[in-house]
């Protein structure tokens, strides 16, 4: 492993302006670099949606064939990414007027350095690799959801994108529903007619009064996160619209809690004499791995090999993870280091950085 490389893509990829559907400069400049090291890369276009998969022919019939997965894109604000490099404190952060971008580019880099790896390590041995980078994960995992699982084929693999110490790996997520709520009141002069109108505000107002946020319990958590609606100050509002999101690893308290939410707003929808619509989307599933799966136990065994200590966790955040659990491939959401993410005081270890790349390579290899 060359960890000046190492560090130097990673800070190559977070200058690189990539917010969700717009990756298409991180994605061709990971093409040329897997075309210089000779391995095959695809691009599976999906309209806007694009997701590169990378196929490392394996030399080792013995070994398993496993994926690595990591996404292209990140939040904002990302435009014009300064990297401060703090070599005293062994940090790798932006200016502070920008994101950093190592969710999940420390990912991309750590599984770049992997190919490298391999073409470079004459003696490695390991089975077929597929290193797949998706578009859009940061907007509800959907570049995941578009990818043609019939091109890689594995059994189990390994999504580099949770934050905190590297050696943690998340065996459990929760299942993701967004609820929207449309409340249809009648406008009417507020000066002259008041009486006349149905507020939508003030539906609207009372139906959240009556949903509880928060942490609901350890497993399940409610959010009301949007909201609008109204056109003037002399006018009674008619419409209003907020939207919210329920996640949890019971999905009958999922259930539960969007049937609540719906017998308040018919409540409140028949008191003021105006209408509620209550609508769901489910954004995807939640998965349960087995301690003793491969996945697992080849994960912590890993782990060990590097020095680092496992960490099995749960967690109530979404990742690539969830949408391939859903599809039959046992995939660990592990972490790749990044602190603070979706945050300006994003930074990363750059001991976390290396760590992450030397655990992908003893997976590969194990």
């Amino acid at each position: 492993m060359d960890s000046k490389r190492l560090i130097s893509h990673f800070i190559e990829l977070v200058k690189i302006y990539s917010p969700s559907l717009m990756e298409d400069f991180v994605f061709e400049y990971l093409f040329k670099k897997f075309r210089e090291l000779g391995y095959i890369s695809e691009l599976q276009v999906n309209g806007k949606v694009k997701n590169m998969v990378v196929f490392i022919p394996g030399n080792s019939k013995e070994k398993p064939p496993m994926m690595f997965c990591a996404h292209a894109d990140t939040v904002e604000p990302a435009k014009d990414i300064n990297v401060v490099v703090d070599e005293m404190g062994g940090v790798i952060k932006s200016d502070g007027k920008t994101i950093l971008g190592a969710d999940d580019k420390a990912g991309v880099a750590a599984m770049l350095e992997l190919a490298y790896h391999l073409k470079e390590e004459k003696n490695a041995s390991y089975g077929d690799i597929y290193l797949v980078i998706t578009s859009a994960e940061e907007i509800g995992l959907v570049g995941a959801k578009y990818l043609d699982l019939s091109k890689i084929k594995v059994k189990f693999g390994y999504c580099l994108d949770s934050h905190g110490d590297v050696g943690t790996a998340i065996i459990r997520g929760a299942t993701h529903y967004r609820f929207k709520v449309e409340c249809f009141g009648k406008s009417a002069h507020a000066g002259i007619d008041p009486e006349k109108g149905v507020n939508a505000i003030k539906m609207a107002s009372d139906v959240i009064s009556k949903i509880a946020c928060g942490k609901i319990d350890e497993g399940t958590v409610v959010n009301i996160g949007e909201i609008s609606g109204g056109k003037a100050t002399n006018i009674i509002p008619d419409y209003v619209v907020f939207e919210g999101e329920v996640r949890s690893f019971e999905q009958s308290k999922i259930r539960e809690i969007i049937n609540d939410i719906s017998d308040v707003s018919r409540e409140v929808s028949e008191s003021y004499g105006g209408e509620i619509k209550v609508s769901e989307e489910k954004l995807y599933s939640g998965y349960s791995i087995s301690d003793d799966s491969e996945v697992v136990k080849r994960f912590i065994d890993a782990c060990y090999q590097v020095g680092i200590k496992p960490i099995i966790t749960t967690t109530r955040g979404g990742s690539d993870a969830n949408i391939f659990n859903e599809n039959g491939i046992e995939v660990l959401n592990i972490s790749c280091g990044m602190r603070n993410p979706h945050s300006l005081e994003e930074f990363i270890f750059i001991k976390d950085l290396l760590d992450t790349a030397k655990l992908s390579i003893a997976l590969a290899v194990l």
